[in-house]
Parts: structure tokens; sequence; C-alpha cells
């Protein structure tokens, strides 16, 4: 018994240190943001229309705006913070950026996860959840647009790459060296859950999603031993509704620029059921699809490492 217990504790030591050093960053970029913003006083044109509205709100609803973006510049500084202490963690260049595993799984997955979403997205609009509003809405000047929208992608790619890395290379590998798989899955979700708890304000059934995806992400890992592949099929995901479907994720939207211009169409006729396959006006990140889709990922995943580990034993 006391065996075990001290197995649990060096699995879950390094795992939480790691956790909480990720948590740094994304607590301290967000004040380092609101420190600059109150010295200089950089306040979104929200503030400046309405002279009103009170200061503090101003900030929140600035900070809200540039949440995302925030959130991708904690994860870039957490991978060059990792990166520069490598030989001291005695971790190599190759587990933090694996190019042979980029060049190998990352196109291939990614173009996966493209045509998987856009299945989704038509079937939900064929059906008449998603209403179409056209192409290139901007409500900026191209230039300008052009480089909020790279700037929004880059942060939904480093987030996605970042967690990918923290979740399956960091913590999952460091819990399964002393405990048994189920549970090593389970402590890797439920870190993966609380961390966007803590990052925006995602509901419930965002959360659910997010559990059943990271289920899914960690046993591809197990198999593959990177990554990448699950990195790719998840910032595709992500990219393709939020980016290119002007989809809202977290409580977001794409601001000012739709490449596409989908929207969900309210029906009072809905059941909650029926609303709840699409995700509804809050995104499609919450849909039962995609519940469904990442539960049967994880049992096919988990089926194929059982089936593997029964000829291993044979």
């Amino acid at each position: 018994m006391i065996k075990r217990y001290i197995r649990l504790f060096q699995s879950i030591t390094p795992s939480a240190l790691w956790f909480a050093t990720y948590l740094a960053f994304v607590l301290f970029i967000p004040i380092l943001f609101l420190t600059v913003v109150i010295q200089w006083n950089i306040i979104d044109a929200t503030y400046n229309l309405s002279p009103d509205l009170p200061k503090l709100k101003a900030f929140a609803e600035t900070y809200t705006k540039y949440e995302l973006q925030i959130m991708g510049f904690a994860s870039i500084g957490f991978l060059g913070f990792v990166s520069s202490i490598e030989p001291i963690i005695g971790l190599d260049r190759s587990q933090t950026f694996p190019l042979s595993a980029i060049k190998k799984y990352f196109l291939k997955n990614f173009a996966r996860g493209v045509l998987i979403t856009l299945a989704i997205a038509s079937a939900f609009w064929v059906a008449g959840h998603y209403r179409f509003y056209g192409f290139f809405v901007a409500s900026e000047s191209f230039s300008v647009v052009i480089v909020k929208f790279l700037i929004r992608g880059i942060s939904v790619l480093a987030i996605v790459y970042s967690e990918e890395f923290l979740l399956r290379v960091c913590i999952f590998e460091n819990l399964f060296k002393n405990i048994k798989l189920p549970a090593a899955l389970i402590l890797t979700s439920l870190a993966h859950v609380l961390i966007k708890q803590i990052q925006f304000d995602p509901s419930l059934a965002e959360l659910i999603t997010i559990f059943f995806m990271s289920l899914a992400l960690t046993l591809y890992y197990h198999q593959k031993r990177s990554f990448i592949p699950g990195m790719a099929f998840a910032s595709a995901i992500l990219f393709t509704f939020h980016l290119i479907l002007s989809l809202p994720i977290h409580g977001h939207d794409t601001g000012e620029f739709k490449l596409v211009f989908l929207r969900y169409l309210p029906n009072s006729t809905y059941s909650v059921f029926v609303e709840s396959l699409s995700g509804g006006p809050g995104g499609p990140l919450g849909s039962l699809t995609l519940q469904i889709l990442f539960g049967l990922m994880a049992s096919m995943a988990l089926l194929q490492v059982l089936n593997s580990d029964k000829k291993r034993i044979g």
C-alpha cells in the first residue's frame, strides 16, 4: 500500500509541476496585459465611444476582446521558456519541436481534420442549423483584417501546440510511468478541462467535448509516440470552425473579418436535443456531434491499444 502511494506521488509531482508552470504563463501574461493597458491608458474604442462606461468594465471588455490572442502569446512564452531550459530538465529539442514528426504527420492529419470539420458544418447547414451570409465580410480595410486574421490563426495554433506538448509529453508520460493507463488518461483529460476553465469561460458542453477530445488525443499519442498527429487534427478543427467558417469558440467571435460567414440559425421548433447537435449559438465546440465523434475516436483508439497489448503478451 505504501509503495503504491509512493508511485502515485512520483508520477503526480512532475506532472503537477509542469501543469503549474503552464498556468503561471496563462495567469501572468493577462496580468502583464492589464498592467500595460492601465499604465498607458490603452483602452479599446468601446470606452472611447461610451465615456459613461465604468473604466474597470472597459478594461474587462478590452481584455475579453483580445483574450484568445493573449492566451496565444502565453503559449508561445511557455514554449520559449521550455526551449531555454531543455538541458536542465533533460528534454531534447526533438521532443519539444520534433521536425521529423511534423513532416511525417502534420499535413495529412491537419487535412483530415479540415475535411471532417467541413463535412460536419455542411451537414448542419443542409439541416438548417446554420445560415450562410457570404464570403469575405469585413468592416475594416483588407490589410488590417488580414493581419488580425493571421494573429488569431497563429494564436490558435500556438495554444493547441503548447497544450498538446504539455498534456501528452509532460503530464501523461509522467503519470503513465507509475499508474495504470485508465487513471493516466482520466487525470490528463481533467487537466485539459481545468486549463480551459482557467483560460476562458467555456460552457459545460464545451468542457465535455474537451474531455473526450483529450481522451482520444492522449490515446493517439500513446499509439504513435508523438503528439503531432493529435495536435494537427485538433488545430485543424478549431482553425476551420473559427477562422474559416467564422463560428465562435469559447465565447469568442472572429471580430471584423469573416472568411466564410456562417451563423447558427435559431428556430423555436428545435428541441433541446436537436439544438445540442450543433452546439446552438454557443458554437460547434459544445455540440453533441463533436462529443460523439471524439467519444468514438477514443473508443476505437482504446480498442487498438488493448489489442496491441494482447498481441504483445501473447
